[in-house]
């Protein structure tokens, strides 16, 4: 078949571990949402994800927003009328860019959960949540895939290698707080959990990208704060506001002991799926699919936005951290590989296309 995947591989290995499964399973893949708009290619399935980036993240929309949903709307049902399958993967319930220069709708969410043939999952909790707002995708095919692991990205590097080439003590007990910094992923919560959990020679070390708000004022505050949180650590924090390479992850995430989400809310996290490619510890709250990422690895959940429960879960992990518990992820690594994630999408997607046999009473 050949696939039109409407993102293109970055920092992120989602993508890159996605068309690479595709390529071994022999399909010829074409990615980019330039090629959704543009190209004159006849795929056999459309393969979406972030719904942003057709709309806000595109960089040739319209400023007219109603112009581009009817665009994205018409390229959708050219594909359709062209025999292409729609698959859309669900990673979020809603925009997750908060804090856009302009209003972020929903309306291309809807839009494209309405047009598509097959909704993809990483949960069976995120069909019901979805359905939940979305009346549109009830009535539609719907599978689960979960998250699949970061092996193209793995490097194994002994955790005391990785805390020397970071300038780490080697009895520090870490806590990475890592991804892109936006206000859901609550930054000053895994602060406050940090300052009550009672563990000796603990290192809190946020990483990643900052993304600050509009208002010039806040902004320009929260600059100050994080150059000079950035250049001296301490209290026994350290800090990283930057895009993280990929020569360096691997250091970062070997380095820790444990790995602290701090949502306040959200359906996915690629963070979960990181940690345990790493058969690291995560420590997350109950929302969305984020217990289900990590069934088959050590985990510890809590209440989300509880600080109480937080620490508890924290000082949890560390002693068993320190006492030695298994932290094997074979299982897991076996249950989410992206050979089964692309198989199942390609099966539904053959079943889609599978003519209604003559006399079966089913209407097209």
């Amino acid at each position: 078949m050949l696939i039109l995947v409407t993102d293109r591989p970055s920092n992120n290995g989602y993508i890159r571990s996605l068309i690479n499964a595709y390529k071994h399973e022999g399909h010829t893949v074409v990615c980019d949402v330039n090629n959704f708009f543009d190209s004159n290619i006849n795929p056999d399935v459309v393969h979406i994800h972030w719904p942003e980036r057709l709309d806000q993240w595109y960089g040739l929309r319209s400023s007219d927003n109603r112009s581009h949903l009817r665009l994205i709307r018409d390229r959708l049902q050219a594909f359709k009328y062209a025999g292409s399958i729609i698959v859309h993967t669900v990673h979020n319930l809603c925009p997750h860019a908060e804090l856009s220069r302009e209003p972020v709708s929903d309306e291309a969410y809807k839009l494209i959960i309405s047009e598509s043939d097959i909704l993809v999952h990483h949960c069976g909790k995120s069909v019901e949540m979805i359905a939940h707002l979305y009346p549109e995708a009830k009535g539609k095919k719907q599978i689960i895939c979960r998250h699949g692991p970061y092996l193209d990205d793995f490097k194994k590097i002994d955790s005391s290698i990785a805390k020397a080439r970071l300038g780490i003590n080697n009895n520090s007990f870490v806590m990475l707080n890592f991804g892109v910094q936006r206000p859901y992923k609550n930054e000053r919560f895994v602060h406050d959990v940090y300052s009550l959990v009672d563990i000796p020679e603990k290192l809190l070390f946020v990483a990643g990208k900052f993304e600050y708000p509009s208002n010039f004022f806040v902004r320009a505050v929260y600059k100050c704060r994080n150059w000079f949180r950035s250049r001296w650590a301490f209290g026994g924090r350290r800090y990283a506001y930057e895009n993280i390479s990929s020569e360096l992850l691997p250091f970062l995430i070997s380095a820790a002991d444990i790995i602290f989400l701090g949502h306040r809310r959200g359906l996915n996290s690629g963070i979960l799926a990181l940690a345990a490619t790493y058969g690291k510890v995560a420590v997350y709250p109950n929302i969305g699919c984020f217990e289900e990422a990590v069934e088959e690895c050590y985990s510890e959940k809590y209440e989300v936005s509880n600080k109480h429960s937080a620490k508890q879960a924290v000082e949890r992990a560390h002693e068993n951290v320190r006492a030695g518990v298994s932290l094997d992820n074979s299982d897991w690594l076996e249950s989410v590989s992206w050979r089964s994630h692309v198989c199942r999408i390609i099966d539904a997607v053959s079943e889609a296309r599978a003519p209604v046999p003559e006399g079966s009473g089913v209407v097209n």
